[in-house]
């Protein structure tokens, strides 16, 4: 552990003066993970990735009821016992069949690709977000403690593990800016000022119902790109 921290407090020493060196440390991912914010967006996140997978499998069930009557009316034009009249409706129902089966196919595809482009857009979205509020905590903690340098000690979002060792708890504030922050969101929510955490705009609801009789529910797919 010594032969590995030494070089680094080789490099550090030899860009500031030894009089003023003061280096913090910040769990940037223990600070993610504690938002209240944060933690609000994921579940908003969650929640509507659940309906959006809840739907899809509504909708797969219609496209399998879809196949199994075409497959039904399929034998009948199949079944040499049938009279020419059967044989003409059994064609018209299939090819009626078939038009929904790919529409329903379209539909599901469409969705599925909207729905899953959205939620990684908007998980991005609130990370970025909640990033760019932990750095402006961050910083104003610094300046209050004239610290000379802030090392984080996480590896998260692309920010990487650059703290060997730390043995002094006082220069590690992540607690301070999980307070900080989380006590900005409470004061906000009291206030009435608050906006949501980057889920409402951007994640409407689906806006699908479920399958009619006739098994061809059109989700709002297109609502779900706002």
């Amino acid at each position: 552990m010594k032969k590995i921290l030494i070089p680094i407090i080789a490099v550090v020493a030899s860009v500031i003066p030894a009089h003023a060196q003061n280096i913090l440390v910040v769990d940037v991912y223990s600070v993610f993970t504690n938002l209240i914010e944060f933690k609000e967006g994921q579940k908003s996140i969650n929640d509507l990735t659940t309906q959006y997978q809840d739907y899809l499998k509504t909708q797969s069930q219609v496209l399998t009821d879809l196949r199994g009557k075409a497959q039904g009316v399929q034998l009948i034009l199949n079944d040499p016992a049938s009279d020419p009249s059967a044989k003409a409706s059994a064609q018209s129902q299939l090819n009626t069949l078939n038009a929904q089966i790919e529409q329903e196919t379209q539909t599901i595809q469409s969705f599925y690709t909207q729905s899953n482009d959205l939620i990684t857009r908007t998980s991005q979205q609130l990370a970025n977000k909640e990033l760019t509020r932990i750095s402006a905590a961050v910083k104003d903690i610094a300046d209050k403690r004239k610290a000379t340098l802030v090392i984080n000690s996480a590896s998260v979002f692309g920010l990487q593990n650059t703290v060997v060792y730390a043995n002094d708890a006082s220069n590690d504030i992540t607690k301070d800016v999980i307070t900080k922050l989380n006590d900005e969101t409470t004061a906000a929510a009291s206030s009435g000022t608050a906006t949501p955490a980057a889920t409402t705009d951007l994640l409407p609801m689906p806006g699908a119902t479920k399958p009619a009789a006739s098994g061809m529910a059109k989700p709002a797919a297109g609502s779900a790109t706002k």
